[in-house]
């Protein structure tokens, strides 16, 4: 590759990992009104860049991925003959007859540092929105010098909510209460919610610590930004995946430092720590204290039963959504598994599980740590967020399956799978 098309390479690459941040309940991808049609462009954009840099090279499609993509297919093709409503049936094509697929055959035909490359460059476009997020939440939040100076109707709540904006690159809609129980604004970035920010966080971290961690002081900086902008979302989920990898990842961030500063470093993150338990626990317990924990228990008692009228292919792609009456009764909408049963059964079940559990499986056998704490901390998100048609997902459930053939995955070695 000449200088220019190592340039054009390198930005096909940033624009497909920004597509698969903003699609993931940013602000921008909410917009009452066009949300339909941000999220169907978006994903043309991010297929688009896919096929873009498949270009020029011999693709292949190997047994494992065909055999996957296969039952990917037919499962859909049954679920989309359950759906009613238009828009379960945008997903089901966009998402599972395309991008899917498609993210499949894109992982598994890249090079080794072709997908070291590229998961550092969505670590690297959210360390920068972690930056930008950070100053203008103390400086608007912790010190009130920026002041909101727009809104935006979003897609959060029934039917929309009032998003203050601060440049439209920062949105405060979340307040929470701190441990002394004055009330603090959380750092939601460019995204709907605290937790929604905190998903990708801990994505990040997931690409920079465990699959693929360097040891170096560079990627060390990159974990600590994160780590901090995940305190300030107040996410309880995201503190608890965030604790979980820095406790795992601890002797490998203490080996790269000289020894004058490695008990600075534990004294740093030991506080750290310390002071995420404490906000950790607050949270829970305002969360646990107010209706969402009963609203969540009902979420489940009614996302199981929906599942059980209909358990091997599901109701359909969003068949709750659309009156009043259903928004406020709930049907398993406070985790992404309960609703993949509920709307796609067993069926869909298998698509988003079996992944993890032959990655486990292979893991435990091989004695991968890293794998098996990736999986840990992907269960959690599963459990405790909404994320289940979004592109991030789709292209977390490639890369799960794809991580089990990590010896002979990458085009530049011969063997087949």
């Amino acid at each position: 590759m000449n200088n220019m098309q190592k340039k054009s390479h390198c930005f096909i690459q940033y624009l497909y990992v920004i597509c698969l941040i903003l699609e993931c309940h940013s602000v921008y991808s909410q917009i009452y009104g066009y949300h339909l049609i941000i999220r169907g462009i978006i994903t043309i954009i991010s297929i688009l860049c896919m096929i873009i840099i498949l270009l020029n090279r011999k693709v292949k499609i190997y047994k494992s991925v065909l055999s996957f993509i296969i039952f990917e297919l037919l499962s859909s093709a049954l679920i989309f003959t359950n759906t009613d409503n238009n828009t379960g049936k945008m997903i089901i094509i966009l998402i599972f007859m395309f991008f899917l697929p498609l993210t499949l055959i894109f992982y598994s035909n890249l090079s080794k540092s072709e997908f070291k490359q590229l998961l550092n460059k969505f670590v690297n476009v959210v360390v920068v929105l972690s930056l930008i997020s950070l100053i203008i939440w103390f400086l608007s939040s912790i010190i009130p010098i920026f002041k909101p100076n727009g809104s935006l109707k979003v897609v959060w709540g029934h039917p929309y909510s009032i998003f203050e904006s601060i440049y439209y690159i920062h949105f405060n809609y979340q307040v929470v209460y701190w441990i002394t129980g004055n009330p603090i604004m959380r750092n939601t970035g460019i995204f709907t919610e605290g937790p929604m920010y905190a998903v990708i966080l801990i994505i990040a971290l997931i690409f920079n610590d465990l699959i693929y961690y360097d040891n170096s002081r560079k990627s060390l900086k990159k974990t600590l930004i994160i780590f901090v902008t995940l305190i300030s979302t107040m996410s309880t989920t995201g503190l608890v995946c965030a604790i979980l990898i820095m406790l795992f990842n601890l002797k490998n961030y203490i080996s790269i430092l000289p020894k004058s500063i490695k008990p600075l470093l534990i004294c740093l993150i030991g506080f750290a720590i310390l002071v995420s338990v404490p906000i950790g626990y607050n949270l829970l317990d305002k969360k646990m204290s107010t209706g969402s924990a009963i609203h969540r228990n009902m979420d489940l008692k009614n996302g199981l039963n929906a599942f059980l009228n209909n358990p091997i292919i599901g109701n359909g792609i969003s068949h709750q959504r659309g009156t009043e009456e259903d928004y406020e009764v709930g049907y398993g909408y406070s985790n992404t598994i309960i609703p993949v049963i509920t709307d796609g059964g067993i069926l869909l079940g298998i698509i988003y599980l079996l992944p993890m559990i032959l990655l486990g499986i292979k893991s435990i056998i091989k004695k991968n740590y890293n794998n098996l704490m990736l999986l840990i901390i992907y269960m959690i998100i599963l459990l405790t967020t909404l994320i289940q048609y979004r592109l991030i997902t789709m292209t977390l459930i490639s890369i799960i399956f794809i991580l089990q053939y990590e010896n002979n995955l990458f085009i530049n070695n011969k063997q087949k799978y």
